[in-house]
């Protein structure tokens, strides 16, 4: 053995094999218990004996929050002794069945509390069905239908939504659609649209679609696509889905999304209840912001706005201007919904890079302008009773549509880097989506806790922040006269008794 030069001499410590390193997810599993997330599943992935789903979804929805990316991750949650104590005293509560019961799965008797790396791979390919495993034909885009078995994900990302809306009280809701490029050389991954482009050449890879909720913080409906498939295929059958799966509660909803979502089937269903079926009228008119294209029309009506119709935006370095601009799309009969308004922003750009795709050229009297365009119903302050919802003026439909592109890139950014969704695990279509839609479960269980027990400063903390002070929490469980302990450092005591107490509060049943 080479000898060191280090000041401390090293040793172990037996006493420390039951010191968790991650004692904070007390509060992720209390919250799984009190909501009863993982009670009488839809459907069975696993067989009737071995590992039950809602235990494979657990352990891959740990490995998330404690911040590891492979599957091969779940043996470093295996050696830390005390978060196995902790998992197993909850898991009757956990997953509505007796500790005999689960025990008597395992025929030769249970040796782990996780299951193994090679047991979650063989559980994630059963997520591979006939769909998925068509062989992709050469030029043509598909959207595969989701397996079956994702409906045991989906119900417990479904029924962790519903009860966060009641908990929040809310009766409006602001559902934000965007596609991101999951980059990845696995076997089945296709060439994505900007490998198609020129912008990255050689790109393979998978385009997660998904619908994301500002109020809730949280995703409400995702769709894994193959990487060729373009950005606006079948958003309105995403919508549609998620509007026939919010609550009752929900009386309105608004609607934002980037260039993908001008389609004339998409604003009319926004913007004219009767197109839409009979379940889904009663939202009304749903206010709407999509990015517009900017054609040949859109540039001569650029050209023709007087030069005192810009204003500019405060904080900016962008003007704005209601632009007199009418399409097809506005032919509609009387009763239909509320009338259609093109919003443009502009930002002078130096001569000297040249001109982009959305520039226009400098003039005599003008410089060259970048612009945005923006399509939208929502009222205009001057015409109120013309329009949905409150009257917003121009700056402010700006602003609105702007709240989108930082809402939606960052729970994309948080989905692919703060948590695994990144590191697919499979070569194969089935078990990747999967993958992805447990990374979504996981952000999903991580909103419901900072609503419910860390308190509104959290509300949009990056997963760096949350593990260091929620989740890496030297704890270490112990029984003393028939009460199970878990001791935390003294500094730490405080806040967990205070998020636990909120979290009760907020999610416990009321007594019947």
């Amino acid at each position: 053995m080479i000898k060191s030069s280090c000041r401390f001499a090293v040793g172990g410590d037996p006493g420390l094999n039951q010191t968790s390193a991650h004692g904070g997810v007390l509060l992720w599993l209390e919250g799984l218990r009190l909501m009863g997330a993982f009670h009488r599943l839809p459907v069975q992935v696993c067989g009737a004996q071995g590992w039950t789903d809602g235990q494979m979804m657990l352990a891959i929805s740990l490995l998330n929050i404690v911040g590891y990316e492979h599957v091969s991750d779940v043996d470093a949650l295996e050696e830390d002794a005390s978060l196995c104590r902790l998992v197993r005293e909850y898991e009757p509560e956990l997953f509505g069945l007796p500790a005999a019961a689960l025990a008597h799965r395992f025929r030769g008797g249970r040796g782990r509390t996780f299951p193994s790396a090679s047991s979650v791979h063989d559980w994630l390919l059963r997520f591979q069905d006939q769909e998925a495993g068509k062989a992709r034909e050469k030029g043509q885009a598909v959207v595969l239908e989701p397996a079956a078995e994702l409906q045991v994900v989906q119900e417990v990302t479904r029924r962790l939504a519903h009860r966060l809306i009641q908990v929040l009280g809310l009766d409006e809701l602001t559902l934000d659609m965007d596609a991101t490029v999951l980059a990845s050389g696995k076997r089945d991954a296709l060439y994505t649209y900007r490998s198609a482009t020129g912008k990255v050449p050689g790109e393979r890879g998978y385009q997660p679609l998904a619908v994301f909720c500002p109020e809730l913080g949280r995703v409400l409906a995702s769709e894994f696509r193959d990487g060729n498939v373009p950005a606006k295929t079948r958003n309105l059958e995403l919508l549609e889905q998620v509007l026939g799966e919010v609550p009752p509660a929900i009386r309105r909803v608004w609607f934002r999304t980037d260039g993908a979502g001008f389609q004339h089937g998409l604003v009319r269903f926004c913007n004219e209840p009767a197109s839409r079926p009979e379940a889904l009228r009663r939202f009304g008119v749903i206010g709407f912001v999509v990015s517009a294209d900017l054609d040949d029309e859109m540039r001569e009506s650029l050209a023709q706005t007087a030069e005192n119709w810009w204003v500019p935006m405060p904080g900016s370095e962008l003007e704005c201007a209601d632009l007199d601009h009418a399409s097809t799309w506005d032919a509609k009969p009387p009763q239909a919904g509320q009338l259609l308004r093109y919003v443009a922003t502009r930002q002078a750009r130096p001569g000297e890079f040249g001109l982009g795709p959305d520039e226009s050229p400098a003039t005599d009297r003008a410089p060259a302008y970048r612009h945005q365009i923006y399509l939208t119903n929502l009222a205009y302050p001057l015409a109120p009773h013309e329009g949905a919802g409150l009257p917003m003026a121009t700056a402010e439909v700006v602003r609105y549509a702007h709240e989108r592109c930082g809402h939606g890139e960052e729970v994309h950014a948080v989905l692919k880097l703060d948590l695994a969704g990144g590191m697919l695990p499979s070569g194969k279509f089935g078990p990747n989506a999967a993958w992805w839609h447990l990374a979504v479960l996981s952000a999903n269980l991580n909103a419901l806790l900072r609503h419910c027990a860390f308190g509104r400063d959290w509300l949009w903390a990056r997963m760096k922040q949350v593990r260091r002070h929620w989740v890496h929490l030297i704890a270490r469980v112990t029984r003393h006269a028939r009460v199970q302990r878990l001791l935390f450092q003294p500094s730490r005591v405080s806040q967990v008794h205070q998020a636990l107490g909120r979290m009760t509060r907020m999610l416990a049943p009321a007594p019947p």
